[in-house]
Formats: C-alpha cells, structure tokens, sequence
C-alpha cells in the first residue's frame, strides 16, 4: 500500500492509524508463520524422540539377546569340550567332522 507523506505522520510526528493497523496486521501475519514454523518444530523434535526412544529399546534388547546367546554358546562348547575330553577325541578333530557335516549339508541344497 503506498502512503503519501502527509498521510504517514501527523503533525505531531505520530503515525496514522491506518499505518499503525498494516503495521500491527503485518506483525499478525508474521507471528502466526513463526507459531506454525515452532509448532512444526516441535513435531519434528517430538518424532526424533520417539525414535531415539524406540530405537534404545530395540538395542537394549538386541543387546540382551545376544549376551544370552554368547550364554549358551558359552555352555553349549563347554559341553562339546567336557565330550570330546570323555571320547578321547581332540576337539580340532570334533571341529573338523562338524565342518564336514556343515559342507555335505550345504553340497546337498544348493545341488
């Protein structure tokens, strides 16, 4: 909008009203895009929380799965130790039939 001098200052060096109302209008305008540009913000900040959330309880839980399987991975070569000691096999030797086992297996599916 454009103003004429005599309209912007009276003579007393105050503003006119109909300045003052686009001034405070444009100032409305410009709030109500910085309350969207937060608001957006804030969803944004929300979402990456959720997912940090989300995303330590997956590992924490990964984390707990596999210290169980090193657990039974731990007991399961104990016991094949304490076997192989008791049958007077090594166990290089154990490691090597499974090996073997693992190769015939693999030879007869994808044969």
């Amino acid at each position: 909008m454009l103003y004429q001098t005599t309209d912007l200052v009276s003579c007393r060096g105050q503003y006119s009203h109909a300045v003052l109302d686009e001034l405070e209008s444009q100032n409305d305008a410009a709030i109500e895009a910085m309350s969207a540009k937060v608001r957006m913000l804030k969803d944004v900040t929300t979402a990456i929380g959720a997912g940090v959330r989300d995303s330590t309880t997956m590992i924490n839980s990964m984390n707990d799965t596999f210290e169980n399987t090193r657990f039974k991975v731990r007991g399961t070569m104990t016991r094949m130790l304490r076997m192989a000691e008791n049958t007077g096999i090594g166990w290089r030797i154990w490691l090597l039939f499974f090996f073997l086992v693992c190769i015939i297996f693999w030879y007869a599916r994808f044969s």
